[in-house]
């Protein structure tokens, strides 16, 4: 179900938006958001990874923490 709504846009944002959207605003919009969003459940996915791997390090011990160490570095978007 789609809600009309309203929103208040910067004159160069709303600008480079139309220059984008091929004519079609809510659409583009729609997808936009709709990309940010899954972008951000995979980095929450990935942080929450990342302290399984730490809180399984911290409970088996050195040995744990030494196998760790050889696995590729765990990187977020905002790090790069």
């Amino acid at each position: 179900m789609k809600v009309k709504t309203s929103l208040t846009l910067s004159e160069d944002l709303l600008k480079r938006i139309d220059e984008c959207s091929d004519g079609n605003r809510s659409l583009w919009i729609e997808e936009v958001v709709r990309e940010h969003l899954r972008t951000m459940d995979a980095r929450e996915g990935d942080q929450d990874d990342a302290a399984a791997l730490a809180a399984f390090s911290a409970r088996n011990g050195p040995e744990a923490s030494d196998v760790l160490d050889y696995s590729a570095p765990l990187t977020f978007e905002s790090e790069e």
